[in-house]
């Protein structure tokens, strides 16, 4: 309906996967959170920075439209409203909402697989910072860090994250590692004069580079793939 509601009194299939469930789960990204709910289907060709597409309820990547704070997220040379999560991280988000099956009605035929909102974090209360640091095999390494809180009208909250990985080589015997770089950064400022009006601006960025082969029998080591979107 595009206004508050409970999600019981819709009339669609809806999923939330609200921020507890993020941090108990671990989800370092958008796509992970996304693979183990019913109903959506995720295909991407490597574990990072392959290209990623969504699919709800089978219908083809660009009939799921996918938002985030209600502003459309796609790629202007794409031929559909199709939109590569390969590389968008979890960096300040409060929750993902998921409304399966048609909703062109509301947002064109670009919806007729569903919409994935994507609800970005809103600073309130005493200013809060926080830091996170994680480490794994194939010198795999994240780390990210976040400041967030309220000063009288004015609400504040940002969080960016790196992450870097040797990886291991995608060609067949190949013998050179596919290094991978990702770089998120997101942001939401807020002023409230009165209790009826809010201004606000919002900020989501991210760069990212991944190590490819020359197809699936040799490496290359000069074969990079680079990605940066802004909004």
């Amino acid at each position: 309906s595009r206004i508050e509601e409970y999600a019981a009194q819709t009339g669609s299939s809806v999923i939330v996967i609200d921020r507890k469930k993020i941090e108990e789960k671990k989800y370092l990204s958008v796509k992970d959170a996304l693979s183990l709910e019913a109903g959506i289907d995720i295909a991407s060709n490597s574990a990072f920075g392959g290209s990623t597409s969504v699919y709800l309820r089978g219908a083809p990547s660009g009939n799921t439209l996918v938002l985030m704070d209600g502003i459309r997220l796609y790629d202007p040379i794409s031929t559909d409203a199709s939109y590569d999560l390969a590389n968008l991280m979890l960096d300040n988000v409060e929750r993902i909402e998921i409304v399966k099956g048609p909703q062109s009605s509301l947002f064109g035929s670009d919806a007729m697989g569903g919409v994935i909102n994507i609800i970005t974090r809103k600073g309130t209360g005493k200013p809060k910072f926080n830091f996170f640091s994680e480490g794994g095999s194939k010198r795999t390494f994240t780390e990210g860090f976040g400041l967030s809180g309220e000063l009288g009208k004015f609400s504040y909250s940002a969080e960016g994250s790196r992450q870097e990985s040797r990886g291991f080589s995608k060609a067949r015997d190949g013998q050179e590692s596919d290094a991978y770089q990702n770089n998120n950064f997101g942001g939401k400022f807020g002023y409230r004069p009165n209790e009826d009006i809010e201004l606000g601006i919002k900020s989501s960025y991210v760069r990212a580079k991944m190590d490819l082969d020359d197809g699936a029998f040799a490496d290359d080591v000069d074969f990079w793939n680079k990605y940066e979107n802004s909004l």
